[in-house]
């Protein structure tokens, strides 16, 4: 289950990217593969939550 989880921040943070940063899919892919980081908050079945963060320094002005 938390994987669904994971990819459910990763999905989110990859669409806030392109939507808000116009960063086109590559972009978005490098940008995340080097700098995305996740924080586990709650693990205990069923309300498993994920944050994925990308540093402010790392996106467009």
């Amino acid at each position: 289950m938390w994987q669904l989880v994971l990819q459910h921040a990763t999905t989110e943070m990859a669409r806030w990217l392109r939507d808000d940063y116009e960063l086109d899919a590559h972009a978005t892919g490098i940008l995340m593969g080097q700098a995305a980081r996740y924080d586990l908050g709650n693990f205990f079945d069923p309300a498993y939550t994920m944050v994925c963060k990308v540093p402010r320094r790392y996106l467009p002005k």
